[in-house]
């Protein structure tokens, strides 16, 4: 029999790319990692990683053997997942990710119903961008993950459903200078931005528009935190491109206008394929979907109103 727990750090190798990545992951130290892989290796009777220049990879064995991991890790979810729908009770943890702003104006609702229905259901959350929820969802760190479409993921592995559209809109100093109503990017072409260093979709995404408009964007400004872009705004050093879920806590003295035409970007819920049986999982789901569908309708209720 082959040690599981060898396997799990093959598959955190493979995924992360470096024994140190894998360490982290895994509260191990690298010499660790590397030690359980020479161990599976003896288990297995061939070589599993190899040199290439400084760093290690996986030799073609290493890769198929991780590919049998892989199912092993489902199967092994599937009959655990299984076996506590028998019990009929909502008792266990679900761990779940999101990126920044539908952590914040999505997940407190979703897990204070939660809270009330099921109170020995536990929820653990994790503030992550997409590209890393989809990681660490297929890594088996998390059991659910929300994410958007503006990053360019492969997802035929997972089951992904839709749970809402997130306007994006321009952020603009609330004085003279900025048309009411709906913006052209293109109107903008003289401005200076400001944009969201937290997320480099964001920043793909805002080329890609003024690009479309004849035009590279001059941007002054990469803030990690929402408020302190708003507050630039505020104060009137640039214009920023953001979605509503940014600005649902934020009270600055700026405009937000839609665009024209309008821009969105739909927010998904994604989970591995082999945790389908699991009613915890169902659970948490369907709390963070009601969720969305409020948040989004309050949304769409607020800018009709603008």
């Amino acid at each position: 029999m082959i040690d599981q727990r060898r396997l799990e750090v093959l598959r955190a190798f493979s995924s992360l790319g470096t024994m140190a990545a894998a360490a982290d992951a895994l509260f191990m130290s690298a010499s660790a990692v590397s030690q359980q892989i020479r161990l599976l290796e003896g288990e297995v009777g061939v070589a599993l990683t190899e040199r290439r220049g400084r760093r290690a990879v996986l030799t073609p064995a290493g890769l198929a053997l991780v590919g049998f991991a892989d199912e092993m890790a489902g199967v092994s979810e599937a009959a655990v997942a299984t076996m506590r729908r028998f019990s009929g009770t909502y008792r266990g943890e679900v761990h779940i990710s999101a990126f920044p702003s539908s952590a914040s104006a999505i997940l407190p609702t979703a897990i204070a119903n939660l809270r009330a229905q099921h109170p020995e259901l536990n929820v653990l959350v994790s503030d992550l961008e997409p590209f890393e929820s989809v990681r660490a969802l297929r890594d088996g760190v998390v059991d659910l993950a929300l994410i958007d479409d503006l990053n360019p993921f492969q997802l035929g592995d997972l089951d992904v459903r839709e749970i809402g559209r997130d306007e994006l809109v321009m952020c603009t100093p609330d004085r003279g200078d900025f048309a009411e109503g709906p913006i052209e990017v293109g109107e903008l072409r003289d401005a200076r931005w400001l944009l969201d260093g937290s997320q480099e979709v964001f920043d793909a995404y805002l080329h890609e528009l003024c690009d479309e408009s004849g035009f590279t964007p001059d941007i002054v400004a990469r803030c990690r935190n929402v408020s302190v872009t708003l507050a630039l705004v505020e104060a009137g050093i640039g214009v920023a491109l953001l979605s509503r879920m940014h600005l649902r806590r934020e009270a600055f003295a700026i405009r937000t206008s839609s665009l024209a035409p309008a821009r969105f970007r739909t927010v998904r819920v994604a989970r591995r394929r082999s945790s389908q049986p699991s009613h915890l999982i169902d659970a948490v789901q369907s709390a963070v979907i009601s969720a969305a569908g409020t948040t989004f309708a309050r949304h769409d209720r607020e800018a009709q109103l603008n």
